[in-house]
């Protein structure tokens, strides 16, 4: 519900992308974005990391988006250092944030398996790492994401393509836990609220397609 794309164009630290695991994330460009995000790799298909066969779940099985939610914690905002000793002890707070879903971990995993959430903050422009990522939870076994687009539901996003920057008015969320019996499917629906899309005032295709 936090998600956050600044209106400036040139702005390379916001973003919102759906695209599937083994898609290729691109640094996005020093001037502007009509370039960069997400690359379809030769074969997309549902993967995970729980080691199960191909699920049938429509959607995106990889969500990347920045947000402004997560507020500075409480421990910073009473700690008596200065600014520079409690960036030198604890890193960037506040500002910006990148936020990555997916069964597939970035960094090693070992045998750890389920969804994990990867988040950098702040953000740096940079969709495929950075930050620090823990598994959620062990129990989810397929994940996938649809996006509103004032018509319909698509199954990838990309503000980082040519088209524009809006956030899709929903995520539809799929997914299936290791817990329940194989093909039983749950979801949700998240509602955005930065989101300008409506009935009235639709999303074009490039950018719900990606635009790249």
């Amino acid at each position: 519900q936090g998600a956050f794309v600044s209106s400036e164009a040139q702005d390379r630290t916001t973003y919102f992308i759906g695209d599937n695991v083994g898609d290729t994330l691109n640094p996005l460009p020093q001037t502007g974005t009509q370039a960069g995000g997400a690359v379809n790799a030769p074969t997309d298909t549902l993967s995970s990391s729980a080691g199960s066969e191909a699920s049938d779940l429509t959607g995106c099985t990889r969500l990347t988006f920045t947000t402004l939610a997560p507020s500075i914690p409480l421990r910073l905002r009473v700690d008596e250092n200065d600014f520079e000793t409690q960036q030198e002890r604890n890193g960037p707070q506040g500002g910006v944030a990148e936020v990555q879903w997916s069964t597939e971990a970035v960094g090693d995993a070992g045998d750890r398996q389920g969804l994990f959430e990867r988040i950098q903050q702040p953000s740096d422009g940079d969709p495929s790492q950075g930050g620090t990522e823990a598994l959620l939870t062990e129990d989810v076994r397929n994940i996938a994401f649809e996006f509103w687009n004032g018509a319909d539901w698509t199954e990838t996003w990309n503000t980082t393509g040519i088209g524009g920057r809006r956030l899709p008015a929903a995520v539809q969320v799929s997914y299936e836990l290791a817990s329940d019996d194989p093909g039983f499917v749950r979801r949700f629906v998240v509602p955005i609220p930065n989101s300008d899309v409506t009935a009235l005032n639709p999303v074009a295709d490039a950018i719900a397609g990606g635009g790249l």
